[in-house]
């Protein structure tokens, strides 16, 4: 594939490089913003080679690639340049969305730039837990230490990570965000809260409550940051807006930050515990079979993201992940869905592509199975729901849980070594059989060869 060429004419089907507001990608799409929407061409973007399909999400574009998105986001950087000055010029009409649309957008577009090194830190536990198992090194060794921290700092420094890619996606300071999150984290606080004695602001409580490996609290307070950013540049002028306005910033930002929006999320978060153990525990097989059996369709949506890793987090940073198991389980279901596909259809053509997806699917990229042949042949669709809803029920009775983020299928295996080791084998290699096999017994019109 020519990564130029299909960056090329997704650019010229976008309105050019002008018209790009922004540009990023995550593991499967290029996703971007536009100063003008009438100047993009849905249907010849559809058409370029590669391109496996397109989701709109708040003011966000978002252009399915699969395992080419990289190659593809570095071939278009060049051709656009810098975007951080059109990110902050205001000449694009805000666009007339809901408020759960620009919610989901923020949350999206925070969460999505730092997978990567959650990723990273998930593989890092997983070679621990590997080394653990075997003995390989003594757990007092400067060695052993110093990997922990390797593992470790992706995951408590997620209010740090998400302090840059909020910043961003909010167009405000990203160094103010960074000192902000980081008092919500730094030894001191931390020492406070371990010590067990009231905090106090100027007489205002402070509640004592610890928040490294936290999601939810930066996303709340950096907003505000922002906010009050902005307010006080407006107001300050001359030589003193440069001390003036980062100083104020976080002299109003920090305590409004630790005495309400923090603990709010932190309630959040209680909340979103319980509704965790509702789901594991009091509902069991019932809630875990809802998961997944919604979960393929979830990622169709592109709501995935923003729905997921508030309960990932939650759980990675006290343990292991039942969540991300099922949902790993939910694209495994895709990958073999597509692999019964490729068994039943007739074409050749589409035969090579359902089974390249399929292979994909199940090692966890699944947006060219989905994309690229599920939602060809829609029917077949159905099997990944059934497939994974009944992986997710094994996922409850078997206790399988993750250490760590990965890919979400065989490509992340490392992250269930451990007791979880054989029955995710197990059961993973039943959602593909499962899966492959209800597709194909569906069946569906197929896809007529092109002489």
């Amino acid at each position: 594939m020519d990564y130029e060429k299909c960056a090329g004419r997704i650019l010229e089907n976008i309105g050019g490089k002008e018209n790009v507001m922004n540009l990023h990608h995550c593991i499967t799409r290029l996703r971007f913003e536009l100063r003008d929407d009438t100047k993009m061409n849905r249907e010849e973007i559809e058409k370029i080679q590669g391109v496996q399909g397109i989701l709109t999400k708040g003011s966000q574009y978002q252009v399915v690639l699969g395992e080419k998105v990289a190659n593809v986001y570095d071939a278009m950087s060049m051709l656009v340049g810098d975007t951080s000055e059109k990110d902050g010029e205001k000449q694009k009409e805000i666009k007339k969305i809901s408020v759960f649309a620009k919610i989901v957008d923020y949350f999206t577009g925070s969460v999505t730039p730092i997978v990567p090194a959650l990723m990273s830190a998930g593989i890092i536990q997983s070679i621990i837990a590997i080394i653990d198992y075997f003995g390989l090194l003594p757990a007092e060794s400067t060695t052993y230490v110093l990997l922990s921290c390797f593992g470790q700092a992706g995951i408590y420094f997620v209010p740090i990570l998400l302090a840059v890619s909020a910043s961003k996606k909010l167009k405000s300071n990203i160094y103010l965000a960074v000192v902000t999150a980081g008092i919500l984290i730094a030894p001191e606080f931390i020492n406070l809260v371990n010590s067990g004695g009231t905090i106090t602001f100027f007489g205002l409580n402070v509640p004592a409550l610890s928040y490294g490996s936290t999601f939810i609290p930066v996303l709340l307070v950096i907003p505000f940051m922002a906010l009050i950013e902005k307010l006080i540049s407006r107001l300050s002028f001359g030589i003193v807006k440069p001390i003036v306005v980062p100083a104020f910033t976080i002299l109003i930002a920090a305590p409004v930050g630790l005495i309400i929006l923090a603990p709010l999320a932190n309630t959040i978060s209680t909340y979103l515990s319980y509704v965790i153990n509702w789901l594991y525990y009091d509902t069991s097989y019932f809630g875990a079979l809802i998961i997944g059996a919604t979960s393929p369709f979830i990622v169709l949506t592109g709501l995935h993201t923003a729905i997921s890793f508030p309960i990932l987090l939650n759980e990675i940073s006290t343990g292991g992940s039942t969540y991300f198991a099922i949902l790993t389980m939910a694209n495994i279901s895709v990958g073999g869905a597509a692999l019964g596909t490729a068994l039943k259809t007739k074409n050749k053509v589409f035969k090579g592509e359902a089974l390249g997806a399929g292979i994909t699917g199940v090692l966890g990229i699944t947006e060219p199975a989905l994309f690229g042949v599920l939602l060809r042949v829609k029917k077949p669709l159905i099997a990944s729901g059934i497939a994974s809803g009944i992986a997710a029920v094994c996922v409850i009775i078997f206790n399988i849980s993750s250490n760590g983020l990965a890919m979400g299928g065989f490509g992340g295996l490392p992250v269930y070594f451990g007791d979880s080791f054989i029955p995710f084998l197990i059961v993973a290699a039943g959602d593909v059989l499962i899966s492959a096999a209800v597709a194909y017994f569906i069946g569906f019109k197929d896809i007529k060869e092109v002489q």
